[in-house]
């Protein structure tokens, strides 16, 4: 295909107070093996001399943008998505990087039942030396009933259609925000996202979102609520019991026993006929009542 028949894509990075990362995240976009993009980089009005910065790459294809978001990113991303031209968007957070193939491969892989495409990553440590791979390994077709079981694709390894989708800017969806938006995405596009089971992005271990806040386990409640009619009456039940188990859990290893007994117990509720999980929250909700040496040594080896 001719250089000018390729879709244009646009990539959407949202930056504060990162330069040196950004710097590399940038680099690393630039590099890729597709040239048929624009880069929208979208700055929460860093200390910094953020325009003086993205001069200094001395690229056109970079469109730079200060926007206050609050302190949520979703207002930010949807800002950079309102500035797009692309037939296809693409996101990057600051202090990740592209391998230089991405784009390549992503485009490649698109047909008329993928609404989007993602891929596997590999978590690197401050050399970029790889820590762990995060992934299943091969290609997988992911469709809204099995995003919904918690198999959404990393956000920066995503790149969808341009549907004028926007992110969730409430409260409520604080941190999942990218959760609903693939839901959304293949809810109402009748199609799936592609995952391909190749790393095409480094995550770095040191900045990474290990999806272990309480707060955004709570606000992932308000994702499945919100799709609830969707679902069948056991991947409901499974779903809120799966929530709260590991609400549960984090609240037990900081040491909160009334917050950790109180989703436990929500948890049993939602428990149906042979549940393989029914085990580990009678455990979690038995150790809520052991003497404190015995919880803590408990707690430390799990």
């Amino acid at each position: 295909m001719a250089p000018e028949n390729r879709p244009f894509v646009s990539v959407v990075v949202t930056t504060f107070n990162r330069k040196e990362l950004l710097k590399e995240t940038i680099s690393s976009i630039l590099n890729q093996t597709y040239q048929n993009f624009e880069l929208i980089v979208v700055d929460n009005y860093s200390s910094y001399d953020f325009s003086e910065h993205i001069r200094s790459f001395n690229d056109s294809r970079i469109k730079a943008f200060q926007n206050q978001n609050g302190g949520n990113i979703a207002v930010n991303r949807n800002f950079g998505i309102g500035q797009s031209k692309g037939e296809f968007i693409a996101f990057c957070d600051d202090d990740d990087l592209w391998l230089p193939e991405k784009l390549e491969l992503q485009i490649a892989s698109l047909n008329d039942d993928i609404i989007g495409v993602g891929s596997d990553i590999d978590l690197v440590d401050n050399n970029s030396e790889v820590v762990e791979r995060r992934g299943e390994g091969n290609d997988l077709a992911l469709d809204f009933h099995r995003l919904i079981q918690f198999n959404n694709v990393p956000l920066s390894s995503l790149l969808v259609r341009s549907t004028g989708l926007l992110f969730e800017e409430s409260d409520a969806f604080f941190a999942v925000e990218d959760f609903d938006f693939q839901l959304r995405l293949t809810k109402d596009s009748g199609k799936a996202i592609l995952r391909l089971g190749q790393s095409l992005v480094l995550y770095r271990v040191n900045t990474l979102n290990r999806n272990s806040g309480i707060q955004q386990k709570k606000n992932s409640l308000a994702v499945i609520k919100r799709y609830e009619k969707q679902l069948s009456t056991q991947l409901r039940k499974n779903l809120y019991q799966l929530i709260h188990y590991r609400i549960g859990k984090i609240s037990l290893g900081n040491n909160k026993l009334g917050e950790a007994k109180k989703h436990f117990i929500i948890s049993l509720g939602h428990v149906y006929w042979k549940n393989s999980r029914l085990m580990k929250i009678l455990s979690g909700l038995l150790i809520c009542y052991l003497p404190s040496y015995f919880r803590n040594r408990i707690v430390r080896r799990t």
